[in-house]
């Protein structure tokens, strides 16, 4: 036995992890480059350079906290190779539910009102995901269309409950200790929350044998 008959395999493997990862990566460091250009040039032709501004860099991170979360589900089910337009609607209804609970239990106590309501918020949006996967699943329904299909019940059973208006009354605490709260007083409390889920769910669907099965 020579020694390149030990040594070339395990070489050889690691050819192919890194023309692997090479491949799954040049495509982000363009997309994170393109990202960086574009806020340094709006940063840079923004009066005062505001858009450079602490204040600025937060309020993204706060608002691309829901894109970013849909993001997660959305790389589940196309790595799954299926298709779901239903998210906003299930966001929708989702929120009216969790309102709901919260408006109904806020006078008792605004504590255990938003923790009801988010536990009713979430438990809402995997009946709808449940109730797609099912159909997709076990009725041999296109993905497409059954998710098009929940997606105007969804939207209609908001519609009724909320009866066409806005939600009064949710805790104030709930916007004050966690909407506009932030961590060391700089980042954003939602979105150090998503980042968690982000980089949890990056090695569920990377490192797990569920992850690589979905994929």
């Amino acid at each position: 036995m020579t020694v390149s008959s030990v040594v070339e395999p395990p070489r050889m493997e690691e050819l192919v992890r890194y023309s692997r990862w090479r491949r799954g990566a040049i495509p982000v460091f363009i997309i994170l480059g393109v990202d960086i250009f574009t806020v340094l040039l709006f940063g840079i032709i923004s009066p005062s350079f505001v858009f450079l501004s602490l204040q600025s860099f937060k309020d993204l991170a706060l608002n691309g906290c829901q894109t970013a979360l849909l993001g997660v589900g959305v790389a589940f089910l196309l790595g799954a190779g299926e298709l779901d337009i239903s998210l906003g609607a299930n966001i929708i209804l989702s929120s009216v539910v969790g309102g709901k609970v919260m408006v109904a239990m806020a006078s008792t106590n605004s504590g255990a009102a938003i923790a009801l309501g988010v536990i009713a918020c979430i438990a809402t949006g995997a009946a709808g995901g449940l109730f797609n996967s099912v159909v997709v699943t076990r009725l041999r329904v296109n993905s497409f269309i059954a998710t098009l299909a929940s997606l105007g019940i969804m939207t209609g059973l908001a519609d009724v409950l909320t009866g066409g208006y806005d939600i009064a009354g949710i805790p104030l605490a709930l916007q004050r200790d966690f909407g506009i709260a932030n961590l060391f007083g700089v980042i954003p409390e939602p979105f150090a929350v998503v980042f968690v889920i982000v980089i949890a769910a990056g090695f569920l669907l990377r490192r797990t044998r569920f992850g690589l099965r979905t994929l």
